[in-house]
């Protein structure tokens, strides 16, 4: 049975966590099914990572850097490549385009659902194996490209070559 997790600082409020979980029961969706979290310490944070099989992006307004944490760590990322012109509602498709994985980018709500499931269905457990190590292979292609020495180590955030790929990418 598949789970939700929802993180965020509200979720501290019982108000908030108690809408949320309203909403959810008007869907149709048991509580059970739902995990509501805060925020927590920058490991704990990404260890978060390590326990969902799919991070799903938000639409109308992409997670950015929420995405690249999520490749970063390994879980793939369905996001909506939103064509309105709108930067913010592009940069996860551009992440996970300059990150090797432009199948993972929806071009319909439609697409969304289904990448989103046959990523589940495989489990993402190839993908996770990967991650770290192939975001520094794209930061480091792109860090020679630009005569940049920056490279990247397990533990810290990736160089800032990835991030100047990612813009590229979105022109």
């Amino acid at each position: 049975e598949s789970r939700l997790l929802l993180k965020d600082g509200t979720f501290r409020q019982e108000r908030t966590r108690l809408r949320m979980l309203e909403r959810f029961a008007a869907w149709g969706i048991p509580e059970r099914r739902i995990d509501l979290r805060y925020e927590s310490s920058r490991p704990e944070h990404l260890a978060t990572y390590n326990e969902i099989d799919v991070a799903l992006d938000p639409i109308s307004q992409s997670g950015g850097a929420t995405t690249l944490e999520a490749t970063w760590m390994g879980t793939p990322s369905v996001v909506m490549n939103a064509r309105d012109g709108r930067l913010v509602s592009r940069i996860s498709a551009s992440s996970v385009t300059a990150a090797g994985h432009p199948e993972w980018a929806a071009e319909d709500a439609e697409a969304y659902v289904r990448i989103a499931g046959e990523l589940v269905g495989s489990g993402g457990a190839h993908l996770r194996a990967g991650g770290y190590r192939r975001l520094e292979a794209k930061a480091s292609a792109q860090a020679a490209w630009s005569g940049s020495t920056s490279k990247t180590s397990p533990g810290r955030w990736p160089s800032m070559a990835l991030v100047c790929a990612t813009r590229t990418r979105m022109r």
